[in-house]
């Protein structure tokens, strides 16, 4: 559908007359997937897919790829290997190539800034695609338990919507950013097991 949706734009803007005189693509930090890790005998590493057998018997952290070892979590920055583990992630990405490659083409500036789990006032608690923190909420103003999978020591970056719009306000202003990929975080990571702890106290 993102595919699609973001063809007929650009048709529309190869095709016909229009006023459009830049671009802002809302797209993921889920185009990272497992996102970035150090292993002390390779390095920088992209992680696969964790295996069934490893988090049946409790393995939950994923393994170099290339020696098994244990590894330690990185910042994934923008250079960081495109690696998506979903649907939503294959599409944000394809998406991002196309407006990104045909920007260029068209003379049209492009700035796709990669989001990563925005939260803040008027975010839906009945959407479950608005993430763990609106699930999370609902289920405690239910007074449900909530449910934590594997260890709950993944970790999220939370970003305040206030923060998200000034970031979008600059790309569009600005322009220094355009043609460029921003990732759009707060730069903290939080693990599931805070932040269900927290909203709990709350």
């Amino acid at each position: 559908l993102y595919i699609l949706g973001t063809s007929h734009l650009l048709n529309i803007l190869a095709n016909d007359n229009h006023s459009i005189k830049k671009i802002i693509i809302a797209s993921s930090r889920s185009i990272y997937g497992e996102g970035k890790y150090y292993c002390k005998q390779d390095g920088d590493v992209y992680p696969f897919d964790r295996k069934e057998k490893d988090l049946l018997q409790g393995n939950f952290e994923p393994r170099c790829p290339v020696c098994e070892s244990k590894l330690e979590l990185e910042a994934t920055d923008e250079l960081s290997k495109i690696h998506p583990s979903s649907i939503y992630g294959i599409t944000k990405h394809q998406q991002e190539q196309m407006m990104m490659l045909m920007g260029v083409v068209l003379n049209i500036p492009v700035v796709s800034l990669r989001y990563q789990n925005v939260y803040g006032p008027g975010q839906s608690l009945t959407n479950p695609y608005t993430g763990i923190l609106s699930i999370f909420s609902t289920r405690l103003l239910n007074e449900n338990d909530i449910e934590i999978y594997e260890d709950g020591k993944a970790t999220r970056d939370f970003v305040y919507i206030d923060d998200v719009v000034n970031a979008t306000t600059i790309a569009l202003e600005k322009e220094e950013a355009n043609n460029k990929i921003f990732n759009i975080g707060s730069g903290t990571a939080i693990s599931v097991h805070k932040v269900a702890s927290t909203l709990k106290q709350l």
